[in-house]
């Protein structure tokens, strides 16, 4: 195992250890996503790729305050600079 997934892990069940409100969601919906950060000031989201990329290019979080955000972890063997341009 390498320090990467290590600290993935770590970053994964932190919050449930230390009594940090965690919201779980039964299925991805964008909107149901976005409201649910909006709703709960979520600070931190840990997304796959594919997830990542949908909220950076997708116009309908505009439609929602996601100003709470202020980390997104997001996990893979390897982005492409298609994933990381939009958001940063």
């Amino acid at each position: 195992m390498t320090l990467i997934d290590l600290l993935f892990r770590k970053a994964i069940h932190y919050p449930l250890y230390h009594g940090t409100t965690v919201v779980v969601m039964p299925k991805f919906e964008i909107k149901s996503f976005c409201a649910a950060i909006e709703r709960y000031k979520g600070t931190v989201c840990l997304l796959v790729p594919p997830i990542a990329l949908l909220l950076a290019r997708d116009p309908v979080i505009d439609q929602f305050d996601l100003s709470s955000l202020r980390l997104l972890i997001s996990r893979s063997e390897e982005h492409t600079s298609e994933l990381q341009s939009p958001i940063r």
